[in-house]
């Protein structure tokens, strides 16, 4: 329709035909109009498109429900493509181009179109191909159309004063399609079901064509009748991407397609260190530190590498991070800054949320009143603030230091704290002590060993705590608060009497022992038990009088036995 109709001389189209005995994809072809100057003479590029044999290809400037300044578009069709263009009605020179570039056909020849004075009198006729074997560019190819055409193709809103023939192409057209999931077991079958809506002019589609294809090679393809919804594939050697393709009986086809996530499944992969608040660690490299260098890490506990593709981050707000080509090694860390992610880590109070690709929860936390600079931070099964964020490292636990001596219920869930408090002994141990502190036990372990002491004595400990049950202070310091008994002692050389202490004067002793501060205890490899040396059973704690008192009555005992044997044996 080059002139346009009675409503709009905007109201145009182009309309293609496929003389040949096979669909011709024209992906790539191109319409362009010699009769502008170059640079200016393309109406449009085809960038996906098909026509069936013997069949149309309508290229319109407007839809068919477009309203004009008088009216509604006279066109009773869908086009294939709808694009603006222009052209002179009083020169007219249009070619169609392949995908090579190969000039295939033309429709008028520079002049006035083909059958303009018959527009002019009667109506708005378009320009109707009659003969193909003759080129396009000349007139006897093309006569205006009839009025009875018109109205035996019933494509337009009326032929009373516009007499036009258009015909779209037929392809079905996809409504709706969605894959019942997208997401799969490496190893495992593709099993999926399909919902789809897809619209036919000519109503005869036939065939569903699925394809699995990696690049440019086809993996495995499978053909059921339309209407079938449920699909299996055997487990591919790659994760593939998925093209479906609705067919129709001329052989023209809708396609769409899928990219498929193929992941490992694992319960070894979990939240390890979150760091809300940055304030010395360049996340994203960018040079400055802000709230883009907030992170998000990952830890594998298994002994395999696993690829995380499809594995998802979730904060409370619902934002959401997927994962993609990342994989994670055995023992492994891999962190994520918001740079990447888009999620936003609350200081105030935030969960996060580890999503398997299965859509299960794998893991999550939640934290409360973030400072700066501080990693809320996996150890043992709990989580703890810590003074020193490790990204991509094993955790370490350092929390501020308390002033005021804790409460025991305090020391059972202060993971990582430093703590200063007093006890009473209760148990020795070779390189331990069991503290009685506010009514529960404490363990208290020092790198060089314990000084000497007794069950009863008052010490004061300063240390890094270890939560549990019975909390564990690894010390750096102690200070010992020792009651000591001399007793009198008799010098056996001159039978005199040493006389530098009374006896049973008790003295006190205090010494301050300083250890060498010990690493921090990290969550793995190390085991905390390790920690803890020796048993715990009560020894006893003797002073050099005792022994001596012991050794006398050893030889007493073995003296009166000696006389006894005699007495027995050897008297007349």
């Amino acid at each position: 329709m080059w002139r346009g109709s009675n409503i709009s001389d905007s109201d145009k189209w182009i309309e293609l035909y496929n003389d040949g005995d096979r669909v011709v994809d024209l992906s790539g072809w191109k319409v362009i109009n010699r009769a502008k100057e170059p640079g200016k003479e393309l109406i449009v590029q085809i960038s996906d498109g098909l026509i069936a044999p013997k069949g149309y290809f309508l290229i319109s400037n407007n839809s068919k429900d477009h309203e004009f300044k008088n009216g509604k578009s006279i066109l009773n069709k869908d086009p294939d493509i709808v694009k603006s263009f222009t052209w002179s009605k009083s020169n007219l020179e249009i070619h169609l181009l392949d995908s090579d570039g190969v000039d295939v056909d033309a429709a008028g020849c520079g002049e006035k179109p083909f059958g303009a004075e018959a527009d002019k009198l009667l109506g708005y006729f378009s320009m109707k191909r009659v003969d193909f074997s003759l080129s396009g560019n000349i007139e006897e190819a093309w006569e205006p159309e009839s009025q009875e055409d018109c109205e035996k193709a019933n494509t337009l809103d009326s032929c009373e004063l516009n007499f036009a023939t258009p015909e779209n192409s037929g392809r079905p057209k996809i409504e709706k399609l969605n894959l019942s999931k997208t997401k799969f077991q490496n190893g495992a079958p593709l099993d999926f079901s399909l919902d789809y809506n897809v619209s036919d002019s000519l109503d005869d589609l036939k065939t569903i064509r699925l394809k699995l294809v990696d690049g440019d090679k086809i993996l495995d393809e499978k053909e059921a009748d339309f209407g079938e919804t449920q699909f299996i594939f055997a487990s591919p050697n790659s994760c593939p991407d998925l093209e479906v393709e609705f067919i129709d009986n001329t052989g023209l086809w809708a396609k769409k397609s899928f990219n498929l996530i193929c992941f490992d499944s694992s319960d070894k992969i979990k939240l390890y260190e979150i760091l809300p608040a940055p304030a010395d660690f360049d996340c994203d490299g960018n040079g400055k530190i802000d709230s883009n260098d907030e992170w998000i890490e990952l830890v594998n506990f298994g002994e395999e590498a696993i690829d995380l593709n499809g594995w998802r981050l979730k904060d409370a707000s619902g934002k959401t991070f997927e994962i993609a080509d990342k994989e994670i090694g055995p023992e492994g860390f891999k962190y994520f800054c918001k740079s990447q992610t888009k999620i936003a880590l609350n200081n105030d109070s935030e969960t996060v949320y580890l999503i398997s690709p299965d859509g299960s929860i794998a893991d999550q936390t939640s934290y409360k009143n973030a400072a700066d600079g501080n990693s809320w931070a996996k150890w043992g099964n709990d989580w703890y603030w810590t003074t020193k964020p490790t990204p991509g490292e094993v955790n370490v636990i350092i929390q501020p230091k308390v002033d005021k001596s804790p409460e025991f219920s305090e020391l059972q869930e202060a993971e990582g704290k430093k703590v200063s408090l007093v006890g009473t002994i209760s148990e020795v141990e070779k390189s331990s002590y069991v503290v009685a502190f506010g009514g529960g036990s404490v363990n208290v372990v020092l790198a060089d060993g314990v000084p000497e002491a007794v069950a009863g004595n008052k010490i004061t400990i300063s240390g890094l705590n270890h939560s549990g049950t019975v909390p564990m202070i690894v010390a750096d310091s102690v200070v010992l608060k020792q009651a000591v008994k001399i007793a009198g002692t008799t010098n056996l050389s001159t039978g005199g009497e040493n006389s530098l202490l009374p006896e049973e004067q008790l003295i006190e002793i205090k010494r301050k022992i300083k250890i060498t501060k010990r690493r921090k205890s990290e969550f793995f490899p190390v085991n905390a038990e390790a920690l803890v040396l020796g048993a715990s059973a009560n020894r006893g704690v003797f002073s050099s009088n005792h022994r001596q008192l012991m050794l006398y009555l050893l030889g007493v005992a073995g003296f009166m036995i000696t006389i006894f044997i005699y007495d027995f044996c050897c008297r007349e």
